[in-house]
């Protein structure tokens, strides 16, 4: 599981438009592409967002594993104003005091997108950032201008990484590299995590007088408007109209198995097949085509593979498809 805070610059630079059309926008916008990446490749994780305004931290979202809640604060982003300079120091705290209390077995991530070349901290950032290290916090800088000394050093300290962009594209690939999980440590502790798996075709929503879900109560609209629920919570019979989610009564996370079976290849990652020659005659074991040139073999089925299978079995599929049947002699 992994929990993640994005820090945003929203300060005066980030009005610059050496990234079009501007540097605030260009954010956004990748960030949206993210997101929804982030998710679809970490389903059971959450994800929240800070800005840097004026040396103020604003909390845009919470820590959520909805992924529509952050998209829809960043289109509201689009029309906040740019001002004032950054406090790095204040966003670091905020994140850390969200993150410090987590369980050992989530991992605990900063990404910070900074545009200005100084920050306005009120006390000594480095105190902050051995409190980081301490807390196992790691910090990864993306600098929208130049390398700073202070976000290269606190990206090394945490055992982050930095990066200064080039262009949009270059800052696409970046954030991109993010949305796999860390490797994790053997160090590591592990530990078992409760959680619930609702059933909407046994749960009749009638037999309850409030028929909305939790999370849409807090919302200022009308009760014609509310949505349906449709996930209960096996423990405390909430009802939730998506999932992943985590009960908001008795803090139950909620899941389906699909979501489980995603993130289950990140921790158990598909062996590299092994290059070989072809031998006369032979056929992919994915495809049925003949095989040409390069061979690649499952090292325990030892089943043959083209380049284009193995891309794929690697990249989307995460499982050997032959595994399961009898080894050939």
């Amino acid at each position: 599981m992994r929990h993640l805070m994005i820090i945003i610059d929203l300060s005066e630079a980030m009005l610059e438009k050496d990234l079009r059309p501007t540097r605030l926008i260009c954010t956004i916008k990748l960030l949206r592409s993210f997101i929804k990446e982030y998710f679809d490749q970490n389903p059971i994780s959450q994800l929240g967002l800070l800005l840097m305004t004026d040396k103020q931290i604003e909390r845009l979202t919470e820590l959520s594993g909805n992924p529509r809640y952050h998209l829809a604060a960043l289109d509201e982003l689009e029309s906040r104003t740019c001002q004032g300079e950054p406090s790095l120091q204040n966003a670091l705290i905020t994140a850390e005091s969200k993150l410090k209390y987590l369980s050992t077995h989530s991992t605990r991530e900063v990404i910070v997108i900074v545009a200005s070349q100084t920050s306005c901290d009120p006390g000594d950032i480095h105190k902050t950032i051995q409190s980081l290290v301490n807390h196992k916090i790691t910090v990864s800088v993306i600098s929208l201008a130049v390398e700073v000394f202070l976000y290269h050093a606190l990206a090394k300290a945490t055992h982050g990484t930095f990066h200064v962009v080039l262009d949009a594209l270059h800052f696409r690939n970046i954030l991109q590299e993010k949305v796999p999980p860390p490797t994790v440590s053997e160090e590591t502790q592990a530990s078992l995590i409760k959680m619930g798996f609702p059933n909407s075709e046994s749960f009749d929503l009638e037999l309850y007088p409030n028929r909305s879900c939790i999370c849409h109560l807090n919302n200022e609209t009308k009760q014609s408007e509310l949505t349906p629920g449709n996930y209960p919570c096996p423990r405390c019979k909430s009802v939730y109209c998506e999932l992943p989610t985590e009960c908001q009564v008795c803090g139950l996370t909620l899941v389906a198995a699909p979501h489980l079976a995603r993130a289950y290849h990140h921790l158990f990652p598909l062996s590299t097949f092994a290059e070989r020659e072809v031998s006369a005659g032979e056929i992919c074991a994915g495809c049925s085509a003949p095989l040409e040139n390069k061979a690649y073999t499952c090292p325990k089925c030892q089943f043959p593979f083209c380049t284009g299978c193995d891309m794929f079995l690697h990249e989307s599929v995460h499982s050997c498809p032959t595994c399961t049947k009898p080894i050939k002699t």
